[in-house]
């Protein structure tokens, strides 16, 4: 089942996204609540334009995986493409930083260049991150 992920990834980056809608629908008919698919159909609907369908996917994945960052982030570019990013819609991400005050850093200054509404929660690492996602 992995494969057939695997193969919509390819096909997509390749710019197939005919092929790989076909692909991912069909593992995430098998798995609907898979994040990494949910995510990969949000790309593709994202680069066929059609909008709705882009935001339902991306924030299914963000749903069942909270600190899915690449989702939160997708989801936020097409919500600010389309006009929809309220300023007051506000995501917290939690990304280990093996204890590095300068990852840390580096961290929340990309991240606040490009997305200036996400809450970046930084220095959680090992378990204390896994507890802070649940």
């Amino acid at each position: 089942m992995k494969d057939k992920l695997r193969d919509a990834m390819e096909r997509y980056d390749a710019g197939h996204e005919r092929d790989a809608e076909i692909l991912v629908r069909e593992y995430l008919s098998e798995d609907p609540d898979n994040p990494t698919g949910l995510h990969l159909l949000g790309g593709i609907y994202r680069r066929k334009a059609k909008w709705d369908e882009a935001i339902d996917s991306f924030d299914k994945a963000v749903r069942f995986w909270p600190p899915f960052r690449n989702a939160h982030a997708d989801l936020n570019a097409v919500l600010a493409e389309r006009g929809k990013l309220d300023d007051r819609f506000q995501i917290s991400v939690i990304t280990p930083t093996l204890g590095s005050e300068s990852v840390a850093r580096a961290i929340d200054s990309v991240q606040a260049q490009i997305y200036p509404n996400i809450e970046h929660l930084v220095g959680a690492d090992g378990p204390d991150a896994e507890r802070a996602v649940r």
